[in-house]
């Protein structure tokens, strides 16, 4: 599973100009699939917020949570077995389901997060959302071992 992120620096600066979140692809690959699409655009630092504090709340409580975007309808629902460790990941409206280790996907999930934050942080873009986004990947790795 890869959580594929990319910034383009000038709907970057486009979006900080306007006061808008920033905007960026974001979207997830596994197997070949892709959710919601290939090379999909939403607002990247906010959904990666959301994200992060999806899966420490998951690796507190081993509860289910879900994986939020902002525009459309599109969400994935996580169920975390805490006895194998193993991540069941169902997008909405899908009759897919993908299982992954659920550390290799905190792993994912802060490297997707670590590469918005050194985008936003080369452009100067998004102070809110980096202060979210590196207080988000500190909890994450207090929260159930350290992520490398």
């Amino acid at each position: 599973m890869k959580i594929h992120v990319n910034c383009d620096s000038e709907v970057l600066l486009k979006y900080e100009a306007r006061g808008s979140p920033n905007y960026l692809e974001i979207y997830l690959e596994h197997n070949g699939e892709y959710y919601p699409e290939e090379h999909w655009k939403d607002f990247g630092g906010v959904i990666i917020g959301w994200w992060l504090t999806a899966t420490i709340q998951l690796a507190e409580s081993g509860k289910s949570g879900s994986l939020e975007f902002m525009d459309g309808p599109y969400s994935i629902r996580m169920a975390l077995d805490r006895k194998t460790n193993l991540l069941a990941l169902t997008p909405r409206n899908s009759n897919n389901c993908w299982v992954i280790d659920f550390a290799d996907f905190k792993q994912e999930i802060v490297k997707a997060a670590t590469n918005i934050y050194a985008s936003f942080r080369e452009f100067e873009v998004g102070a809110k959302e980096r202060l979210g986004i590196e207080k988000g990947i500190r909890l994450l790795n207090s929260a159930g071992g350290r992520v490398q």
